[in-house]
């Protein structure tokens, strides 16, 4: 395998970017950045050569960070199908997990009753509409963003997306009673905002119709002013994370936690959002199999 590896990055990246956030494109950039800066050519990388990349790595970066990247770089040769990539993916560094955020209860009701309190067409109830969206339905920010009417079912509150971060379709619920009523009078809205004009997109550019809305006309002004109005700090992730936990705290299994946020492994759904603990069912349901199976063996 020869050539320039920049050129590869840049056809891995652009085949990311369905589906995914401008933010996760850029940190993924980022961390492929530090592979394609130290070696330049692809027949110079090897299991002895990127020992010693990592290595450089540990010396400049902190240990998540040196992880994030060996992760991403071995996504990246992998998908290259790189000649060392067999005996690099042995390479395993200490994980330090980052801590799960989420919202208590009165920071998640105090953040709806903001987005309720939004009446006139603009950015601040579009950008209320995306947060009742990811709040209530367990979406990703991206997901939300590319949402089409033609792929919404008002009867049931229902959402086909069409483009996910896994490349697969799958289906996504809203709240009928939180989320439903304003999005509806969103959509009506909406059509009388553009004289008219039926925009394909839940959350259209406000001034061009046929347009989604920007990362930025979204995600920026909630962090950067909807953060400073309520006093908490608005992430789209946490809301994930806020649900999953919720769900968790119902005792709701991994596996369907799983198949409402769209995660392919559950292990993703117990790593990143819900860690595995033990509690008290888990120890008593644990004590009643034990007494099953043991029972024809205890002496009489």
């Amino acid at each position: 395998m020869k050539g320039f590896i920049i050129e590869e990055q840049k056809h891995y990246l652009k085949l990311l970017s369905k589906g995914r956030e401008n933010s996760t494109l850029k940190a993924i950039k980022k961390n492929t950045d530090r592979l394609v800066k130290h070696f330049i050519l692809l027949e110079l990388i090897n299991y002895k050569s990127y020992n010693q990349f990592l290595e450089i790595l540990k010396t400049k970066y902190a240990p998540s960070t040196v992880s994030k990247t060996h992760s991403q770089c071995k996504s990246f040769l992998r998908w290259m199908n790189h000649p060392s990539i067999k005996e690099i993916s042995l390479i395993r560094l200490p994980e330090i997990l980052p801590p799960i955020k989420t919202y208590t209860q009165d920071e998640f009701n105090m953040i709806i009753k903001w987005c309720h309190n939004q009446k006139k067409v603009g950015w601040r109830k579009r950008a209320a509409v995306y947060l009742l969206i990811i709040a209530t339905s367990g979406m990703r920010a991206s997901e939300a963003r590319a949402l089409k009417w033609e792929n919404f079912d008002h009867q049931t509150g229902t959402f086909f997306l069409e483009y996910t971060k896994n490349r697969t379709s799958r289906f996504a619920k809203i709240s009928k009673t939180v989320a439903l009523p304003m999005i509806m009078e969103w959509k009506n809205d909406l059509e009388t905002y553009f004289d008219g004009i039926k925009t394909p997109w839940v959350l259209p550019s406000l001034l061009l119709p046929n347009n989604q809305a920007g990362y930025n006309a979204i995600s920026t002004k909630l962090r950067e002013v909807t953060s400073s109005e309520l006093g908490i700090q608005i992430n789209s992730k946490k809301f994930r994370s806020t649900i999953v936990q919720f769900m968790r705290d119902m005792g709701i299994s991994y596996e369907d936690i799983a198949a409402i946020v769209g995660h392919k492994d559950i292990s993703v759904t117990q790593k990143f959002y819900s860690r595995i603990k033990l509690d008290n069912s888990a120890v008593d349901s644990y004590e009643k199999m034990l007494s099953r199976i043991l029972k024809p063996n205890l002496p009489e």
